[in-house]
């Protein structure tokens, strides 16, 4: 992840990180995981001067009940 394209920042180039998440037993721990890693990803752009999209997707499929997504 710290391998970035070179480009300028004059080129107005946007980077888009879309992860999947995917409810599962151990939910907590992947979703800060998850989070961790695109923060990693958001400053290791602002520091090379792009403007990082960070769009995180989460699937709704799953055995789990409305109580366990709250």
């Amino acid at each position: 992840m710290n391998s970035l394209p070179m480009y300028t920042p004059e080129e107005g180039i946007l980077l888009l990180m879309s992860p999947l998440e995917q409810l599962g037993s151990v939910y907590p721990a992947s979703i800060n995981e998850n989070a961790n890693g695109l923060a990693r990803y958001a400053i290791i752009c602002q520091e090379n001067g792009f403007v990082p999209i960070v769009e995180p997707e989460i699937l709704v499929d799953g055995s789990h009940d409305i109580d366990r997504c709250l």
